[in-house]
C-alpha cells in the first residue's frame, strides 16, 4: 500500500466528488491496484468505506485489461479491453515507438509487467483451478520476497506427479533481463520450445513475455 496524489492516481470522476484534502491510497493487488479517494490520514481498515471514489486496473495474462471507476453518491463506469488498446490508452506507446528512434527494443519493451504467479507450497489441485480460472496455460513460481524458483504449466500437471507446486515445477528457470533485446527474447522462445519467458531483475521476478507479447510488438511494428 502506498500514499499519493490525486493526480498520481489518474482518477477522472467528477470534481464534485472530490474535495482538496482528500489523497489517493494505491493498494497493489494480484495483477493490478484497486486506488481509493479518501480523506487525508485516513486509516487503511476504514479506507472503503470512507472512500469518495474507487477505481479498479486488473491486468490479465489473457491479455484483457479490466477497469472500473465507482464514485461515492452515484455514477459507475466499467471497460473491458484488450491490453494493447489499453496501454495505448495511457499513453504506453513504448511497443509502438521502440526502435522509431533508431533504439533496440528490449524485454522491458513488451513484457507484461503485472504478472500471475504461484508459490511453491500451493496445492497441484489448486494450482489447475487457478489456470483455469485466469485461461493461462502456466505461471512463474516465487518465493516471498519475488525470487522466481521454476515454471510451472499445464504439461507439468498432467506429465509430473506431485501434491504440491514444488513437486511438479520446472527448473532450473530460463529468464531474460530487462535489457535483452526483443529479437532475442523471440528466438529464445523459438528454439526451447517455450511459451513464456520471466524476466528478471537480480534474480527477482520483473516481468512475463509470452507468445502473445513478441506477436502484439511484432503486429504494432508493422514486421512480418
Amino acid at each position: 500500500m502506498r500514499r499519493g496524489t490525486l493526480g498520481e492516481a489518474g482518477v477522472s470522476a467528477s470534481l464534485a466528488a472530490l474535495q482538496p484534502e482528500d489523497e489517493a491510497l494505491v493498494l497493489e493487488v494480484h495483477g493490478g491496484e484497486v486506488v481509493l479517494v479518501v480523506p487525508a490520514g485516513i486509516a487503511v481498515e476504514a479506507a472503503v468505506g470512507a472512500s469518495r471514489v474507487l477505481r479498479g486496473t486488473l491486468r490479465l495474462e489473457s491479455e484483457r485489461v479490466l477497469t472500473f471507476e465507482i464514485v461515492a453518491g452515484g455514477g459507475a463506469s466499467y471497460a473491458d479491453s484488450p491490453m494493447s488498446h489499453a496501454e495505448r490508452r495511457e499513453g504506453g506507446g513504448r511497443r509502438a515507438t521502440a526502435g522509431v528512434e533508431g533504439r533496440v527494443v528490449t524485454a522491458s519493451d513488451i513484457m507484461t509487467r503485472e504478472v500471475i504467479t504461484t508459490r511453491p507450497g500451493v496445492l497441484v489441485k489448486d494450482l489447475a483451478k487457478r489456470l483455469t480460472y485466469h485461461r493461462i496455460s502456466g505461471m512463474p513460481v516465487v518465493d516471498d520476497q519475488g525470487v522466481i524458483l521454476g515454471v510451472v504449466s499445464e504439461a507439468d500437471i498432467i506429465s509430473k506427479r506431485g501434491l504440491t507446486v514444488a513437486d511438479i515445477m520446472t527448473t532450473p528457470v530460463i529468464s531474460v533481463v530487462e535489457e535483452t533485446p526483443a529479437q532475442e527474447v523471440a528466438a529464445l522462445l523459438t528454439e526451447e520450445r517455450i511459451k513464456r519467458v520471466p524476466v528478471v531483475r537480480d534474480g527477482k521476478l520483473v516481468g512475463l513475455i509470452g507468445r502473445s507479447n513478441v506477436v502484439s510488438w511484432v503486429g504494432s511494428q508493422g514486421q512480418g
